[in-house]
């Protein structure tokens, strides 16, 4: 607030599909993007960055 910036925030869909079992934090390929946040964060401009993994296994479709 002080210096006047006005955070907005945005969502990049990566073109990846994980089942559960490999969307944890301390399993591949999931380890290696949550290990990226940092270096994400970094970003002159980008004050956070988080990622989200939803679960596959609890969504399923709506009946017809």
């Amino acid at each position: 607030m002080r210096e006047g910036l006005r955070p907005a925030t945005a969502m990049v869909r990566l073109p990846l599909l994980l089942p559960g079992e490999y969307a944890v934090a301390e399993v591949e390929p999931a380890r290696s993007l949550y290990a990226q946040l940092g270096r994400i964060e970094a970003e002159p401009g980008l004050p956070d960055a988080s990622m989200l993994i939803g679960c596959a296994w609890t969504n399923p479709p709506s009946p017809a």
